[in-house]
């Protein structure tokens, strides 16, 4: 028989049975593409190189703050990040700088506030970065000497300049600085992600002194950072100890200043390019890929037990081929290509859903995950996708070659019926239970976990009322004021504000309580002990009774403390435990240095800002001052706050200033714990997928089990046997492969959590209520499967039982 028309009757075969060739071919799919999804995922964010030059030789170049052997890379002082660079120039070495910063196109009448990434002139080459149309930025042999160039990202450039090639020559005014148009980035282009906390540039800006003061060692930048080739890793500890040298001398050479640093080592830090984007996107897309890979097995026993009950109804079938001269080899043949045939359709149909999943990842997870732009189906997962068709396909038809053999095949033609029905062995059913109620359990226990972890952290108390509230930062534009200046434009604003018909209240304040962003110092205690790194702002009198941030002890700043800029301070709750182990710390001196210490005159409750939660949790409150001019502002109940309105105010006060940051600050701390609540979503999901498809699974197994013993249990009513006796022995038998499978889950759960305890460490431990919930679902539909079948049998007259079999 050759393979055409075995084709075409398998082929036939499954169209005749559609119910179960769609249920096999959905289950497949709906597994399949989250499989391929994942395998995708954890290809670009694992094993797919950087989309740069050379990316294996790329480092992260930054300052560790190093004080009693714990580590601090946070904000990049600029003046010793200079200083490295310039080393890196003089010694030859390859390395650019950058820091991202958001700004005005104020050569656009609306003035939209965009993200600029400055870097010097050796960027583009360094990481091998395409442009789509002009140059990249010309040499310079100091970054204060760049040409005052712009190069437009892609999607700047198709968004306000309709793709036009004219755009070469225009000028663009960005923060009241002409720059000219010089070139086009490549679409698709990325950003070195750890560099780039505004997300993707819109504008790529050269480095200057209007960003960077190679004299400030105050200043500090979470973006700001030097990309450095290093051709060997075998160079690195002694170039990290050769920018360490020059970082110290460079301190030393400042005698002012190293005393801020007593107690501090500045050490110099490599960090693999590939391994600071990453970062703990790898514990996300290995979860993931074993979720899913969880799942496609928990269906596969679904699958087996379905195909396998297909066959024997087609035993007839098989039994005439038999017959009729049909060899195991071509019995195999054919079950092998009705397998092949479902399985490459689901396979074929789970692309399509992996393609849908990867598109719902990309705008669901772009915040939690990098390098999400460059997913996509690709020859890499179609083959994978073919892969998994045939092997599903092997699998099917091993097991249907186990369960149905050929010398019985010949006898059934021949037999009467009565006795010869082949069935799924018991040793078989019962592994399919147990395997599947085992994974199902280690995934619901993992899940678990994750579910609880997450959802504490998304619905974790903020410590502040933010309800109609929001932050707005004042810069001003070609007009340098002085600090009496800024205060006067501060307070101007401030009282424009209050009259506003739509405003309630208004507070002065470095940052919002709550955005994405590092403000933090480290601080000693008079004694000169470091304590470690803790955030920090400056407010004013009206900060903490707007925002409803309860002062726990002493007092707030008085209004007069804040012209004076007194040396005051207040702390948080956090802080004060962390530090001095009571909350009881009024008096006590705080500061950056032992020479520059705080009074403490009150403590406050503390607040919740997820972006910085991991790092620190206590913070240090100053008397505001116009280092950083910032508004909070919360309106009327039922009114609204847009920017434009407020530029409009600020206008009124100086025309020359304007809002760079603004915040709508309960959104944005909805869009901070967004990632918890989708890992919430996420496992739940997936848990109640696996718990579906495992009850699915059991309820089919124990029903045809319990079905197929209809003439057992025939013999034993018509012996006399009472119903409440057949039906407890049936369910007892059921249970034993479920209880199996669970003291398997329980144990695999506790081996996987013992072993790999590092990647758990962030996840709160499983919860006894849910997993208890589910297990108890499970022994449901294990009782139901076994309880409808048999009161059918028991309703029915024995002698019924007995003839049909």
């Amino acid at each position: 028989m050759s393979f055409y028309p075995i084709l075409k009757q398998v082929i036939a075969g499954l169209r005749k049975n559609p119910t179960f060739s769609v249920t096999m071919i959905l289950t497949l799919a709906l597994t399949l593409g989250a499989l391929l999804a994942a395998i995708n995922l954890n290809q670009v964010v694992l094993f797919k190189p950087l989309p740069y030059k050379s990316p294996e030789q790329l480092y992260l170049l930054q300052q560790n703050l190093q004080s009693e052997g714990k580590n601090n890379i946070g904000g990049q002082l600029e003046a010793p990040q200079v200083a490295m660079y310039k080393q890196a120039k003089e010694s030859n070495q390859s390395a650019a700088m950058i820091k991202q910063q958001q700004g005005q196109v104020t050569s656009d009448a609306s003035q939209p506030v965009e993200s600029a990434l400055y870097v010097t002139s050796e960027y583009f080459s360094l990481l091998g970065l395409p442009l789509h149309l002009g140059n990249d930025f010309s040499p310079s042999a100091w970054y204060t000497e760049a040409l005052p160039e712009v190069v437009l990202s892609y999607e700047y450039w198709q968004r306000q300049y309709a793709g036009s090639p004219a755009v070469i020559g225009q000028t663009l005014e960005f923060n009241k600085i002409a720059y000219r148009i010089i070139g086009v980035m490549a679409d698709k282009v990325e950003d070195p992600a750890p560099s780039a906390p505004y997300g993707p540039a819109a504008l790529y800006l050269p480095m200057s002194n209007q960003v960077l003061n190679d004299q400030k060692w105050t200043n500090a930048s979470k973006s700001l950072t030097t990309i450095q080739r290093i051709d060997t890793p075998s160079l690195v500890q002694s170039t990290q100890a050769q920018f360490t040298n020059v970082m110290q001398q460079t301190l030393a050479n400042h005698s002012d200043i190293a005393k801020t640093f007593d107690g501090y080592q500045l050490l110099a830090h490599f960090t693999p390019l590939e391994e600071a984007i990453r970062g703990d996107s790898a514990r996300i897309t290995i979860a993931v890929f074993a979720g899913a890979t969880t799942l496609l097995v928990i269906a596969l026993a679904n699958i087996i037990n379905l195909y396998l009950s297909h066959l024997i109804k087609q035993q007839q079938t098989l039994a005439i081929c038999a017959s009729i001269g049909a060899k195991p080899k071509q019995l195999f043949t054919r079950i092998f290509l009705e397998a092949s045939v479902l399985t490459v359709t689901a396979s074929a149909l789970g692309l399509l859903v992996a393609a849908w999943l990867l598109e719902l990842t990309k705008s669901l997870a772009k915040e939690s995950v990098h390098r999400l732009v460059e997913l996509g189906l690709n020859w890499q997962v179609s083959l994978v996708a073919l892969f998994c068709a045939l092997l599903l396909a092997l699998i099917l038809a091993f097991f249907a070659k186990k369960t149905i053999r050929y010398h019985e095949l010949k006898s059934h033609l021949s037999g009467s019926g009565k006795g010869t029905q082949k069935q799924i062995s018991a040793q078989l059913r019962n592994g399919l239970i147990a395997s599947q109620v085992a994974l199902t359990g280690v995934m619901l226990i993992a899940s678990s976990s994750v579910l609880h972890s997450a959802l504490s952290l998304a619905n974790h108390p903020l410590g502040v009322d933010v309800t109609n509230t929001y932050s707005a930062q004042i810069v001003t534009a070609g007009e340098d004021l002085s600090k009496d200046g800024k205060m006067a434009l501060i307070n101007e604003v401030q009282q424009t504000l209050n009259n506003h018909p739509k405003i309630a209240q208004t507070a002065r304040s470095f940052v919002s309580p709550i955005r994405r962003g590092n403000f933090s110092s480290p601080l000693v205690t008079e004694d000169g002990q470091h304590q470690g790194v803790f955030g920090f702002n400056a407010v004013d009198e009206n900060y903490f009774p707007m925002l409803k941030q309860a002062v726990i002890s002493g007092r707030n700043f008085a209004p007069d403390e804040i012209v004076d800029k007194a040396k005051v301070i207040i702390v948080s709750r956090a802080l004060a435990m962390q530090v001095f182990g009571t909350t009881e710390v009024i008096g006590k001196r705080l500061g950056f240095r032992t020479e520059n210490l705080f009074e403490i005159v009150g403590v406050v409750d503390d607040h919740y800002n997820a972006f910085t939660h991991s790092q620190f949790t206590g913070y240090v409150y100053w008397p505001y001052s116009t280092l950083r001019l910032n508004l909070m502002i919360r309106t009327k109940e039922g009114q609204t706050l847009s920017r434009k309105e407020v530029i409009d105010i600020v206008n009124q006060v100086n025309a020359n200033s304007t809002v760079l940051e603004f915040l709508d600050v309960t959104q944005a701390s909805e869009d901070l714990v967004f990632h918890h609540k989708l890992a919430a979503a996420l496992s739940s999901g997936l848990s109640i997928l696996a718990l579906g498809l495992a009850c699915a699974g059991i309820f089919g197994v124990v029903s045809y089990g319990t079905q197929m013993r209809r003439f057992e249990l025939g013999v034993r009513m018509a012996l006399g046997a009472k119903p409440k006796r057949i039906l407890a022995m049936v369910v007892r038998e059921a249970l034993k492969p479920l209880f199996t499978g669970i003291v398997v889950a329980f144990v695999l759960s506790i081996g996987s959590y013992s072993l790999f305890n590092d990647m758990f460490a962030l996840y709160a431990k499983p919860q006894l209520a849910q997993v208890t919930v589910a297990v108890a679902v499970l022994f449901g539909f294990c009782y139901l499967a076994c309880v409808i079948p048999v009161k059918q049998i028991i309703k029915a007259d024995p002698i019924s039982a007995l003839r049909n079999e």
